[in-house]
């Protein structure tokens, strides 16, 4: 149905997106969505990295308890690469 529609799911804990996204992201992988996580490393990741369809990408800037501008610049620039990669 939906051919090289690509979704990026971005948060700052994959526990998050595994606890509240998890259902959408199945269905919209059964609907032909190639689907994206974007999260920093944490014990939930293991369960992205075996369902077919998605790909998990390690964000290494993104802090959950911290608030600086040059974590943020960083975590922007990263953003940056990975959509940029996303979008070919």
């Amino acid at each position: 149905m939906a051919s090289n529609q690509k979704i990026a799911f971005v948060a700052n804990t994959s526990w998050s997106i595994y606890r509240f996204r998890l259902f959408l992201i199945r269905q919209l992988i059964d609907n032909g969505f190639d689907i994206f996580i974007l999260a920093p490393r944490d014990s939930y990741t293991s369960h992205f990295e075996s369902i077919p369809g998605l790909t998990y990408i390690e964000l290494n800037h993104f802090r959950a308890t911290t608030y600086s501008l040059f974590q943020n610049r960083l975590l922007r620039k990263e953003l940056q690469h990975h959509y940029s990669r996303l979008r070919r």
